[in-house]
């Protein structure tokens, strides 16, 4: 999935990072990382707590997030932030790769998978997205 221009512009504003310079080995440019954001992992078909995370950089097309916990590969997430005007935005998220910054902290590649609208409630089932 891909994110619309309108809704990435609205997530990361005219002001929140800066773009990279374009790597013909990526399928689209990526803007440095924005701030902090949430993400609830889901294990086992159940919506753990939220954890807050660092996030490298972002695409229309998925996000680099930096954390001490590590993610599994294909251990899917939702990826809540706020848009400039303040509405919450939640995605589906797939973790693709990572890989170890330091023996604390990894970076975790992800891909959207859709956009999420069901609860965020830790404990709860995962719901259709």
């Amino acid at each position: 999935m891909e994110l619309s221009s309108d809704l990435f512009k609205r997530i990361m504003g005219e002001t929140r990072g800066q773009e990279q310079p374009h790597d013909e080995r990526r399928r689209r440019p990526r803007i440095n990382g924005c701030s902090d954001v949430m993400v609830y992992p889901l294990r086992g078909g159940t919506i753990e707590p939220a954890m807050p995370v660092g996030v490298r950089d972002i695409s229309v097309m998925g996000v680099c997030i930096l954390q001490y916990r590590l993610l599994e590969n294909n251990q899917k997430f939702i990826l809540e932030l706020k848009t400039q005007d303040e509405q919450m935005v939640r995605i589906l998220c797939v973790v693709k790769y990572w890989r170890s910054v330091n023996d604390e902290l990894y970076a975790m590649g992800a891909v959207f998978d859709s956009m999420w609208t069901g609860a965020v409630t830790p404990g709860a089932m995962e719901e259709a997205a």
